[in-house]
């Protein structure tokens, strides 16, 4: 406090108003500071907002944008995000058809359900992986609890949330962290919002465009979650120039943005690369959490998942034919896991609906033994390629 005394007048203070502050707040009104209290945000403010938005999308808004945001703001009720805005305008805008015209009935609040699915049904939806749940739900505990001391003593939460997964391909990793961002959003870790992007959606060739990408996607995410698919591939040498500054613009908006959960998604080996090329990075992940391939049983059980939830059912007997088909090819190096076993499902379904005379919804036997026939075929021709003759 008295550093800040001796610095008034070069600097602005900025701290939420709530009763750990209160005392923090009456200090920091002495001679030299002048404290201003700034409004909380309005419906006129989130209405103003949407006909922004829309703006920049090119539609023209004829709708009363604040009775939508009243409406939205009653729907949503504690639960209202300005994240809510941008989901509810692209919905109207996808009712629009060819029209850039966006009217009141384009704005059905009955028609707006952002994902209402709770942390511990998506868990459930993901097969295997205990270890990583618990990981998750130790750090999400952790997080609340640092958040808790950080109100109750005033202090900022400057505490790292952000972390790492680190597994095989079609391990899970994408869906875990959809999970983790409705697990954290739900204990009022973050605020719902979840930002999935990859190397392309911010590495760029010019020099401080990438930076700028960092900054953005930040600034979208701000108090949420957001999830680097494929991270490894950021950057694999320090002379990438790219990579080398998105690393560097990632660290620096994490140090700056604590209430933003960054999660890292890599292979085995490519985190500590990662590590390597910029050495503040590791500091800043609070776990790096094992992700393991699937067994046998975890495949078959991921296989009739799949299939039940694209409302299909399975012969009896099914068991019988995959099974020895993921003994086989499991933990061999171009096998994919979960994506393997949805390529798997897709080929037996078009096999079925190409050789069935009528519509059906239950796959027959010699679909799945065609489609494992031909998995296996295709294992075989990758593993000798044109141009090269098998001894």
């Amino acid at each position: 406090m008295e550093q800040l005394k001796r610095t008034a007048g070069n600097i602005i203070v900025i701290v939420p108003k709530n009763k750990a502050n209160t005392e923090k707040i009456n200090d920091l009104m002495f001679e030299g500071f002048t404290c201003f209290e700034i409004p909380a945000r309005t419906k006129q403010y989130y209405a103003d907002l949407m006909g922004q938005y829309l703006d920049s999308l090119g539609y023209v808004c004829f709708a009363d944008t604040v009775a939508v945001v009243s409406n939205l703001m009653d729907y949503r009720n504690n639960k209202f995000r300005e994240y809510d805005i941008k989901l509810i305008c692209d919905r109207a805008v996808e009712r629009t058809g060819a029209f850039n015209l966006v009217d009141d009935t384009h704005f059905r609040i009955d028609g707006y359900h952002p994902d209402k699915t709770s942390s511990e049904e998506m868990l459930k939806e993901i097969i295997g992986l205990e270890k990583a749940k618990n990981l998750i739900k130790m750090e999400c505990a952790m997080a609340l609890q640092n958040k808790r001391m950080a109100e109750l003593t005033g202090a900022c939460d400057s505490s790292f949330k952000s972390i790492c997964f680190k597994g095989s391909s079609g391990t899970g990793k994408t869906s875990m962290a959809r999970a983790v961002s409705k697990i954290y959003a739900e204990a009022g870790v973050t605020n719902g919002v979840f930002v999935e992007i990859s190397r392309a959606d911010f590495v760029s060739p010019w020099v401080g465009e990438t930076s700028m990408k960092v900054k953005k996607i930040f600034e979208q995410a701000d108090g949420g979650v957001i999830f680097i698919d494929e991270a490894g591939t950021i950057a694999t040498s320090a002379d990438e120039r790219g990579g080398v500054e998105a690393l560097g613009a990632i660290v620096r908006h994490m140090d700056n943005n604590p209430q933003t959960v960054v999660i890292f998604a890599t292979y085995d080996a490519e985190m500590e690369k990662l590590f390597e090329i910029n050495q503040g990075l590791k500091s800043r992940i609070s776990n790096i959490i094992p992700f393991e391939s699937y067994d046998t049983e975890q495949l078959m059980a991921i296989f009739k998942l799949m299939a039940t939830g694209k409302g299909y059912s399975l012969a009896p007997g099914y068991k019988k034919v995959i099974e020895p088909y993921f003994d086989r090819v499991k933990g061999s190096d171009s096998f994919g896991n979960g994506r393997d076993v949805r390529k798997l499902l897709g080929a037996a379904i078009g096999i079925m609906a190409s050789q069935s005379k009528s519509f059906s919804t239950r796959i027959p036997l010699s679909a799945i033994r065609q489609a494992v026939k031909e998995a296996l075929e295709s294992q075989t021709e990758t593993k000798n390629p044109i141009g090269f003759l098998q001894e």
